[in-house]
């Protein structure tokens, strides 16, 4: 029978070491060293973001106060009466002119449609036996000057210029019929302040 000896005893097997103390040493340095890198960078961030945030708040106060001063000089004002008075002086001074220019402008319009709607109806009125030389419009009478051939003319075609709208409801203060050498002259005139209704 055959038998073996081993005489390669356990304590000679080699040994697989897997750092040395030399290793050991020098990674621990290197996450000491590491750690207190991240340690001085988180510091020195949050000593940034701190100086932020602090210049941020001030701001916000002074912001802040300022509002309220602004706030408070508001609830505190006081309305100076002169400069009320003179701002109503000037809006009614305001109206005042807006009133005057509306009613110009509607005086205008008036005297420009009764204007046109006389010489109208003049027109429409004419007879051949009567015409005028002269009209004369103002702002407180009128006055007709004409000629006729007959002396009923005259008060035939007064007649029919008050059946018109213009001259409706509206009389003659004088009227004046006399003859010049061969013709017949007539003047008929009125003042607005006579004149009854219709238009002016």
């Amino acid at each position: 029978m055959k038998q073996r000896v081993n005489l390669y005893l356990p304590e000679y097997r080699p040994q697989l070491e897997l750092m040395s103390l030399g290793t050991v040493v020098t990674l621990f340095v290197v996450l000491l060293l590491i750690v207190i890198g991240v340690r001085i960078g988180l510091t020195l961030q949050g000593s940034v973001d701190q100086k932020r945030l602090v210049s941020l708040q001030d701001n916000i106060n002074q912001k802040q106060s300022l509002a309220n001063e602004l706030t408070q000089a508001l609830k505190d004002r006081n309305e100076d009466p002169q400069l009320l008075a003179v701002f109503a002086g000037l809006q009614d001074t305001l109206q005042d002119k807006q009133r005057l220019k509306e009613a110009l402008e509607d005086r205008e319009n008036l005297k420009s449609t009764s204007f046109s709607l006389m010489l109208q109806e003049l027109a429409q009125q004419h007879q051949d036996d009567l015409w005028l030389t002269r009209i004369s419009i103002t702002e407180d009478s009128m006055i007709f000057d004409g000629q006729a051939l007959q002396p009923e003319s005259v008060p035939q075609w007064v007649s029919r210029l008050g059946g018109t709208q213009y001259f409706s409801g509206k009389q003659f203060d004088q009227a004046r019929v006399f003859r010049q050498e061969r013709a017949l002259l007539f003047t008929l005139s009125t003042s607005r302040g006579n004149e009854a209704g219709g238009q002016q």
